[in-house]
């Protein structure tokens, strides 16, 4: 009973591990097909010819065999560069080299055998672009080349990360800002519609996986792996096949990059910081009218510390455990991480009390009467009844002299000189002075309500986000 238990627990582990690999092939896929046809050199079908197809990369192999009509499929394999060869008996072997396979697309290749034996070998090279002649479907993809040569927008919005949805716009039939822009608040670089559909309408794929956000439309680059760990992605735009759905824009399938026989390793790193960078007009402006005889360390509106440092690296191959495991035609791996920070400067101005304001002395904010209904000399102002003098702008007001004038109404009497000694402040107020630092340079702006922006310092504001992947590929 104990055997039949562990038994019973082994096939339902495997049943486990088999059952996602088993429904690929019937559920959103990001591998792709092949298809077509094996004839003789009349045009005659050639039924019961074997198929092989074997990925330059890995070494993993796909078998079948053409039908009674001559036709032939693969429905489903990993994408990649594949050597196609076909046998059948009285015919030479027909070598296909350079074979692409490309995602949630099928490749066409008809094969014509020429007679002969079965040693002799016809090789061709079908590395050549081909026109999709098995499905109705309407959509381009992005190759890695494209991915790897081509600049990229800086999704500035979703942790700054470079935006692998920027190149939907490379194809037709896709429209949106396609930058950065207010209006969206920064994220127009994925801000995009496919079709004339929903803007966030798309079915976003990741290695054949919804990974759309149903409760904001949300984007790609929001949780996507680095741009380096992603092999190629394809956008259906109209008559997507049946296996596709809940969409009512069109369908972006990615798929991330796996090992092969051969280790392949990069790193980069992508810099920007003051070293590279000229100031900007303003902080030109205000150095040269606060900073003179100011090092350049010292003046706050120097060349703001902006740094921006983008850098990570991938590593991918076949596994190998000296001396237990050689995973090579086997076993893959494939691990990227990337780490991005920026440091954005910038010049925060402020106004902070002076030495005499800290002493009780406001006297340098006491400005001229406040308009109202009251002519005095030729002017209207307000008058304080307490005093029967213009109320100033900025003036202080005692509170311990306090007067109710009529039912509802009070009054008190400004202090002299809009000045008081330093022990009426509360001891909050004494506290949060030591914590100040002084001005440190003039105001930018004086007017009836005092002056503004008498204290400047340099500032930054992070923004660090961190992606890393994994994957482990099987050839069963």
């Amino acid at each position: 009973m104990r055997r039949f238990i562990k038994r019973l627990q082994l096939a339902a582990l495997l049943l486990l591990l088999a059952g996602p690999s088993a429904c690929t092939a019937i559920a959103q896929s990001a591998r792709g097909a092949l298809a077509g046809n094996v004839t003789d050199s009349t045009g005659a079908v050639i039924s019961g010819a074997t198929i092989a197809a074997v990925n330059q990369s890995t070494g993993g192999k796909n078998e079948a065999k053409s039908t009674s009509a001559g036709v032939y499929r693969f429905p489903d394999i990993p994408i990649g560069i594949y050597t196609v060869t076909v046998t059948a008996p009285g015919f030479a072997t027909s070598t296909d080299t350079g074979v692409e396979i490309d995602i949630n697309t099928t490749a066409s290749l008809n094969v014509t055998l020429k007679t002969g034996a079965v040693a002799e070998v016809v090789n061709v090279d079908a590395s050549g672009s081909r026109i999709e002649t098995e499905s109705s479907e309407i959509g381009g993809t992005i190759s890695n080349k494209q991915i790897e040569d081509l600049p990229l927008s800086l999704a500035s919005g979703v942790g700054g990360l470079r935006s692998p949805e920027t190149f939907v716009f490379l194809l037709p039939g896709t429209t949106g800002p396609g930058s950065g822009t207010a209006g969206n608040t920064g994220n127009g670089v994925f801000f995009s519609r496919l079709s004339g559909g929903q803007a966030y309408g798309a079915e976003v794929l990741l290695d054949g996986a919804s990974i759309q956000r149903s409760e904001n439309g949300s984007s790609f680059d929001e949780t996507s792996p680095s741009i380096e760990a992603l092999q190629e992605f394809k956008v259906t735009t109209s008559t997507p096949s049946a296996e596709f759905g809940r969409t009512t824009s069109g369908i972006e399938s990615f798929s991330v990059k796996s090992g092969s026989n051969l280790f392949h390793g990069t790193g980069y790193a992508i810099v920007k910081n003051r070293v590279f960078d000229a100031n900007n007009w303003f902080n030109n402006g205000f150095k040269a009218i606060n900073c003179n005889g100011v090092s350049e360390i010292a003046c706050a509106f120097s060349t703001p510390q902006d740094s921006k440092y983008d850098f990570g690296g991938t590593f991918s191959g076949p596994v190998r455990i000296p001396k237990l495991y050689n995973g090579r035609d086997r076993t893959f791996f494939l691990f990227a991480w990337e780490k991005y920070q920026l440091h954005l400067g910038n010049v925060i101005q402020s106004t902070v009390p002076t030495a005499a304001e800290r002493t009780g002395n406001f006297s340098d904010v006491l400005g001229g009467p406040v308009p109202g209904n009251t002519l005095v000399n030729g002017q209207l102002v307000l008058v304080n009844p307490c005093t029967n003098q213009p109320v100033l702008f900025n003036q202080i007001f005692d509170p311990t002299t306090s007067v109710q004038i009529s039912p509802g109404i009070f009054c008190r009497r400004p202090f002299p000189g809009n000045a008081f000694s330093s022990a009426r402040f509360s001891a909050a107020a004494q506290k949060l002075f030591t914590g100040l630092p002084l001005p440190n340079q003039a105001p930018t702006s004086t007017d009836v309500f005092g002056y503004t922006n008498n204290f400047s310092f340099a500032a930054s504001a992070p923004n660090v986000n961190t992606t890393y992947t994994i994957r482990i590929d099987q050839n069963l």
